[in-house]
């Protein structure tokens, strides 16, 4: 089911899976601050190069549209919230696509990443806190977890209301039934989430994952000359901020 392939890794033979999980986490930082100018150009190029990438993933445009189409009520809440405070219409409308922009690229991560290669690319990226005897493992892994709630949070919303349906509760065709069936859901969705994420984390540990050992990683994650000219491009494109 399309559902169960939101929050996990997707699985081709792409220019973008094959890329080093470092340079993929910069190029999403990069595109995350790069997205915040006002430059109508520069945006479109962003729109466009962003649409480049996730053809070049070979991961199906469906997911990525599901994706939005679950945070809609999300994206009309922050639509009403900005013109509530002020914003033009046309402002919030610029709001809300960059909003999913930037939900795009973190998906187009997340697919085309395995959870043990963010992980590793995190720990590398946050290796110099190490001096200061943070504990970057434990940051790493509550991050990567992190990136993955969201996607987890939808598909046990509809866990939970396919549940109900099942006994009884018509929710379709009544926009008052619909919110109640949504606001009773909300907190048996989150624990079921946060019991999903803690089953990750058993399942990590009987694999021998350990947060507090040195661990050698089963890809060699060499950096390719394809991986620094997508590097260069975003990073070209922040400087024209």
């Amino acid at each position: 089911m399309l559902l169960n392939k939101l929050d996990k890794y997707y699985e081709a033979n792409s220019i973008i899976h094959k890329m080093n999980p470092l340079i993929k986490l910069l190029c999403f930082l990069f595109f995350s601050i790069t997205i915040i100018s006002t430059d109508l150009m520069l945006n479109l190029i962003l729109i466009d190069f962003l649409v480049i990438l996730i053809f070049l993933s070979r991961v199906p445009i469906s997911i990525y549209l599901e994706i939005v189409i679950r945070l809609k009520f999300v994206l009309l809440f922050i639509f009403i919230v900005s013109l509530l405070c002020g914003i033009t219409i046309v402002t919030s409308i610029v709001i809300v696509i960059k909003i999913v922009l930037i939900i795009w690229y973190l998906s187009l991560l997340t697919l085309t990443t395995a959870l043990t290669e963010i992980i590793y690319s995190l720990e590398l990226f946050l290796k110099p806190l190490s001096f200061f005897k943070i504990p970057v493992n434990k940051i790493a892994l509550n991050i990567s977890l992190a990136l993955r709630f969201i996607p987890m949070l939808f598909n046990q919303m509809d866990v939970v209301l396919s549940s109900m349906a099942s006994r009884g509760l018509n929710y379709q065709n009544n926009f008052k039934n619909r919110f109640k069936a949504y606001f009773k859901s909300i907190i048996p969705v989150i624990l079921l989430t946060f019991n999903k994420i803690g089953q990750m984390k058993k399942n990590m540990s009987i694999r021998l994952f350990s947060i507090n050992c040195r661990r050698t990683n089963y890809r060699s994650n060499k950096v390719r000359i394809l991986d620094i000219i997508i590097l260069l491009i975003h990073a070209s494109l922040l400087l024209l901020i």
